[in-house]
């Protein structure tokens, strides 16, 4: 047998999420014939993946759970009609938000996996028999499966505002988008 080649050499691996450590692998061991590096290799790939797959998840709630919550969270029948409300504040809340990364209003947004928000002032008053306007926007909000448009896809929205805005900027939010006409 000739010389011993260096089959594989690791170099150390900081994870700082995780903050774990993984050694080299050293030539001078005993264990350290080109089987076994492969063998310990695997092994820290797995456990590395492990670790970095578990940090990106802690802490994360459980999409099923959230959705149970959310929907449990939802009154049976129209919601209140809205009252009040600040349209300039809606704004802000419609742009701090996040909404217009999906919706489009002009000269405000330019999202486009969701429905355009252009008229929704007018076109909410016709989507589901028995609501206001108001009450078809409120419920679209905090509930988006009870309705969806036609050539959009459900599951898209998330279905926690209802618990992440504010009472009253919800209702901001809503008297900006009644002035959308």
């Amino acid at each position: 047998m000739g010389p011993r080649q260096p089959c594989l050499t690791l170099p150390t691996i900081v994870i700082p999420e995780a903050h774990a450590v993984v050694p080299e692998i050293q030539e001078s061991s005993d264990y350290a014939t080109p089987g076994a590096k492969v063998v310990i290799s695997i092994f820290l790939a797995f456990v590395i993946a492990l670790i970095v797959g578990g940090a990106a998840i802690v802490g994360r709630p459980n999409d099923a759970a959230t959705e149970a919550a959310a929907k449990a969270a939802q009154p049976a029948g129209p919601p209140a009609e809205p009252s009040g409300g600040n349209a300039a504040n809606g704004q802000t809340v419609f742009t701090s938000s996040g909404c217009g990364a999906c919706h489009a209003i002009p000269n405000v947004a330019q999202g486009a996996i969701g429905p355009s928000l252009a008229n929704i002032g007018t076109a909410a008053a016709t989507r589901k028999p028995g609501y206001s306007a108001g009450q078809y926007i409120v419920e679209s909000i905090t509930n988006p499966s009870a309705y969806v448009v036609p050539g959009y896809q459900d599951g898209l929205m998330p279905k926690t505002y209802g618990q992440t805005l504010k009472p009253s900027d919800l209702q901001d939010l809503v008297a900006y988008l009644l002035t959308l006409k």
